[in-house]
């Protein structure tokens, strides 16, 4: 998790552009499971989050994500879109 200003300067969208990685939610570090299981630490940097997003109309849950710190984009190809109960599929 960040601890200072120093790491939102040097990790603040460096990713970006880089190519989407893919990934398995159920293998990510749970942001804080008590409160969320879909908030996972980011992989890449270690300080920022994904937040596993859902579609504005459906409230499908959606495949790709994005960390919110550097801005690494993901795909998680053990979701299926739609599902909320974050059902896993063979990957």
């Amino acid at each position: 998790m960040l601890t200072n200003m120093s790491d939102i300067k040097q990790l603040a969208l460096k990713n970006i552009k880089k190519p989407i990685k893919k990934v398995k939610h159920q293998d990510l570090t749970r942001f804080n499971p008590e409160n969320s299981i879909f908030k996972s630490i980011c992989p890449v940097c270690k300080k920022g989050i994904l937040l596993v997003g859902r579609d504005q109309m459906t409230f499908d849950i959606l495949t790709n994500d994005v960390c919110v710190l550097c801005g690494q984009r993901f795909i998680y190809i053990d979701i299926e879109k739609g599902h909320i109960d974050l059902v896993y599929k063979e990957a």
